[in-house]
């Protein structure tokens, strides 16, 4: 989905970047809160996490960027686990508290981002997730030995389905850990199983995370396996029906040698629909709009949404598919964007410039195209006027989509322009939020945004393709 707008909300944009950018830089200067863990909760129970830093024996407050959990209870802790082997050691006072969330029963899934408050400063943005399924934290985490383990089949540590596991990737100069957990399934029984991990954010500087997940059968065959996804960048997810009835294997591990510590993972294991992308990718404010879902299993499916009648400026606009469709309960939904102005759907047979679809209305508008071979590229021909200005913006890997999109503007046949846009990535100043480049949201940077400016009027081609020639 690619939409040209006029900025009107420029202004605004520019005082609300100023601002955040005011914010990041004044919170990275405390270092006050360092890590959280754990970082996942069921939503409606009450949790008990610790945060690590320093200066936090004036903590007095948690701050949450949205609605759904509140803190209870702030208490200074002596001890916390040790990062290689989980027992427990001395802290300085001041380095660890211990909190105490309440999440509601009707808390939105997914990540909330927190900062701490002290009397004296506010801590480092932090995150914790809400999932749908009780957790079950693994048995045997941070080191395996042979009275205590879970790194091989005939170890496995038994889980029941539908439910989240939080885990921990220790390492040490031998090698990586291996986590094997077993869950019964019925033959045909759906079973999704997706890692939350490098976006999790724990390891904000100097390490780097990259988890691989595989299932083998009861008769011992490899049903699915990941290593990433274009929804979730490096975190992988699989999706199948069970061919037997029995137990399933289910093993994460790091696919690189890594020597960072503090790894934890989230694994959700569940029977629930794994959307990965939909067709269009969004639509217009109040529209009921027919989209064509295509799921991680191979399987496709079709949703009636109805889309708000209102939504938030910029990435504000996308809004998650639960919300507007009747799906079940999914951690982690998949999003849709949603604009003031309709659709154009790509018509066959324009994959020259000379060739271009024509648009045939004036500006804003959303394009909605699928690049189905290697090496294609889309072409739209559209006018436009002198001094008008038109934000252009790409949605593919933002929405999950494994498109990495370049973008080309440029005039058309007997346009006295000389301009011609060639688009990539973005840069941060280009979105009404700033990332973390460890964290999920650089997937976002891969999709072009930039500012279009005809000098003339007349007629312009605009064409897409993939950047790395895929399909």
């Amino acid at each position: 989905m690619i939409h040209l707008f006029s900025p009107l909300l420029l202004s605004s944009l520019l005082l609300l970047t100023s601002l955040l950018f005011s914010s990041v830089a004044n919170a990275n200067d405390l270092n006050t809160a360092d890590l959280i863990l754990p970082q996942i909760g069921q939503r409606g129970t009450t949790v008990t996490v610790w945060i690590e830093g320093s200066r936090l024996e004036s903590a007095e407050e948690v701050l949450f960027y949205q609605p759904g959990i509140r803190c209870t209870a702030i208490r200074l802790l002596e001890t916390v686990p040790h990062p290689q082997n989980g027992e427990q050691k001395k802290v300085d006072s001041g380095e660890a508290i211990e909190l105490v969330f309440e999440i509601a029963p009707d808390a939105q899934l997914g990540e909330y981002y927190l900062r701490l408050r002290t009397r004296e400063k506010l801590s480092e943005l932090l995150s914790f997730w809400v999932t749908p399924f009780p957790v079950v934290f693994e048995q045997h985490a941070y080191a395996d030995r042979d009275e205590a383990r879970n790194d091989s089949p005939g170890f496995a540590q038994d889980v029941p389905f539908n439910c989240t596991v939080v885990g921990y990737q220790s390492t040490n100069e031998n090698a990586n850990d291996i986590d094997v957990y077993r869950v019964k399934l019925d033959k045909d029984q759906r079973c999704t199983a997706q890692i939350l991990n490098a976006r999790l954010g724990t390891i904000h500087y100097g390490g780097l995370t990259d988890m691989a997940i595989e299932v083998r059968s009861p008769s011992g065959k490899r049903v699915a396996r990941s290593n990433r996804s274009a929804l979730f960048a490096h975190d992988p997810v699989v999706s199948f029906r069970a061919p037997e009835a029995g137990d399933y294997l289910v093993t994460v591990k790091q696919q690189m040698d890594t020597e960072a510590t503090n790894l934890h993972y989230g694994l959700h294991i569940a029977d629930f629909p794994r959307p990965a992308v939909t067709l269009p990718l969004g639509g217009q404010l109040g529209e009921e709009l027919k989209l064509k879902v295509f799921y991680e299993d191979g399987t496709t499916g079709e949703l009636q949404t109805n889309l708000p009648q209102r939504v938030g400026p910029f990435e504000q606009s996308m809004v998650e598919l639960t919300e507007v469709a009747d799906l079940p309960v999914i951690p982690s939904p998949n999003r849709i964007q949603v604009a003031e102005f309709p659709n154009v759907y790509e018509g066959l047979g324009h994959n020259q410039p000379e060739e271009a679809q024509p648009i045939g209305q004036s500006l804003p508008i959303a394009l909605n195209g699928i690049i189905s071979t290697e090496g294609e590229k889309d072409w739209y021909r559209f006018s436009a006027k002198k001094g008008e200005r038109y934000r252009v913006r790409a949605y593919a890997r933002t929405l999950g989509s494994k498109l990495d999109p370049f973008i080309w503007i440029k005039p058309a046949a007997g346009n006295s322009s000389t301009r011609i846009y060639e688009e990539d990535d973005s840069l941060w100043d280009g979105h009404d939020w700033e990332g973390h480049h460890y964290r999920h949201q650089v997937k976002d940077r891969l999709d072009p945004v930039f500012m279009f400016e005809p000098d003339s009027d007349g007629d312009y081609l605009l064409g897409i393709t993939d950047t790395r020639r895929e399909s």
